[in-house]
């Protein structure tokens, strides 16, 4: 598994539990769920463009919807501020995340 410059090939299966890629995807609910503070879970879902639709197959593909700025504004707190709560978050989410079954 290694290429010509010496370097090492991997790869993991987007697949688990027979679905398509349901370990890195997120419903509403799970991020309710996992961060267990509306206030905090209003500044995931902000922030990386979550949808009681999600953007993938009912469920969501987090991205970077809004910027620390934009965020800062509607909360109404300093951009270190948004920034800590988003660690803070993800963090939590990472944990929720570890509790289902992985991809092989």
């Amino acid at each position: 598994m290694r290429d010509s410059s010496g370097g090492f090939y991997s790869s993991l299966d987007a697949d688990s539990e027979g679905e398509k890629g349901i370990f890195y995807l997120w419903r509403l609910n799970e991020v309710h769920e996992a961060l267990m503070e509306s206030q905090l879970s209003e500044k995931v879902i902000q922030a990386y463009g979550l949808t009681q639709e999600g953007n993938f197959e009912g469920r969501n593909i987090p991205y970077h919807a809004k910027d620390l700025k934009t965020l800062s504004q509607t909360f109404d707190l300093s951009e270190e501020e948004i920034a800590q709560d988003l660690m803070d978050a993800n963090s939590q989410l990472l944990t929720f995340r570890e509790k289902r079954i992985r991809p092989g």
